[in-house]
């Protein structure tokens, strides 16, 4: 098993996702730049813990963040929409991130 040390920080997803098949179309991804929604961005859920929907996007107006400080307890994700994935199909999965704050750590998708 491997150990990892974690610190506190911030992510933020600052341009839109997007995901490839390689090879093929590409991927329909739910609101792709956060910019749609009114409570948060439509489409995509915060998993629990501590993030945010904001208005620091590099390219549109709005980005979500996640804070966590590598504990199992404060492991939180931001979840779109079912994806029609299919089977036996590659996909290349797109996206920029930034870590605002903090000493450490890495976000994982």
């Amino acid at each position: 098993m491997m150990n990892r040390s974690w610190g506190v920080g911030s992510v933020l997803v600052v341009v839109g996702l997007a995901c490839v098949s390689v090879g093929g179309q590409p991927l329909v991804v739910p609101n792709p730049s956060f910019e749609e929604g009114q409570e948060g961005p439509a489409g995509w859920r915060l998993s629990g813990g501590n993030g945010a929907w904001t208005q620091n996007g590099a390219d549109g107006e709005r980005a979500i963040t996640v804070t966590g400080n590598g504990a199992a307890e404060s492991t939180n994700y931001w979840l779109s929409e079912s994806l029609a994935f299919e089977p036996l199909t590659t996909y290349r999965l797109q996206f920029r991130a930034r870590r605002v704050a903090g000493s450490e750590g890495i976000p994982i998708s």
